[in-house]
């Protein structure tokens, strides 16, 4: 554990109740045999041993490791949210992306036909902004 983990109390230990969610604020190395500074949402700092906490695993996952709704950009090795961003791909650009990448794990033909109709609008899109 370290500081800015969030955890959960394990058991009762005096004013912390089993099922408490805290973030550590100061954590002296990683051994659970150390006293740790946990905050205690609503309740105030504390200093705990580290075999009183846990880490909590959902609260500490990033927001690429979760998906709503299946898997099919999650299992990727490279999500299409994360190549989006990391060139600067416009909304267009991206959901046409996004609908090519996940069309054999999720919808199909019906993702290549919201691909296209992106695909649709950007061209008339861009031919109208050309024209003005």
């Amino acid at each position: 554990m370290k500081t800015g983990d969030q955890v959960i109390v394990i058991e009762d230990i005096g004013d912390l109740k089993k099922g408490m969610r805290g973030i550590i604020v100061l954590s002296p190395d990683q051994d659970e045999n150390d006293f740790f500074n946990v905050s205690i949402e609503g309740v105030g700092v504390y200093t705990t041993f580290g075999k009183h906490l846990m880490i909590d695993v959902e609260m500490n996952k990033s927001a690429l490791q979760t998906q709503e709704g299946g898997t099919h950009y999650k299992d990727m090795k490279i999500q299409p949210i994360e190549f989006i961003h990391a060139n600067n791909i416009p909304f267009a650009e991206g959901c046409i992306i996004k609908y090519v990448c996940r069309h054999r794990s999720k919808n199909g033909i019906k993702d290549l036909e919201k691909a296209r109709h992106f695909i649709d609008l950007l061209i008339e899109l861009e031919t109208r902004d050309a024209k003005s």
